[in-house]
C-alpha cells in the first residue's frame, strides 16, 4: 500500500509516471496511453500505480478516456513536465 505520508517518494513516483506519459505521447494530448503498461514500464506495483493515477486524475494532469485503462496526458500535465525540465 502506498503511504501518502511518505510524500517525497510518492511525489517522485507521480513525476516519474507523468514524465513517462509525456515521453510516450510526444507531449500530445490526443495520444492514448494504457495506464497499466505505463505502470509496468516504471516497475510500479498495481496499488502504487493506482494511487499515482488517482492523484494525477484528481489534479487534472491526466484524464481517463473512459475505455478500460486508457488515459491521456492533459495540457496541464504537459506544462508541469516542461516547467520542471526547463
Amino acid at each position: 500500500m502506498v503511504s501518502r505520508t511518505d510524500s517525497d517518494d510518492f511525489k517522485k513516483k507521480r513525476f516519474q509516471f507523468l514524465l513517462k506519459c509525456h515521453k510516450l505521447s510526444g507531449a500530445h494530448e490526443s495520444f492514448r496511453l494504457d495506464m497499466d503498461e505505463v505502470g509496468k514500464e516504471l516497475g510500479f506495483e498495481p496499488e502504487v500505480k493506482n494511487a499515482v493515477v488517482d492523484y494525477l486524475l484528481q489534479e487534472g494532469s491526466i484524464k481517463s478516456l473512459g475505455i478500460g485503462s486508457v488515459i491521456s496526458i492533459t495540457a496541464r500535465g504537459i506544462a508541469q513536465v516542461e516547467r520542471t525540465r526547463a
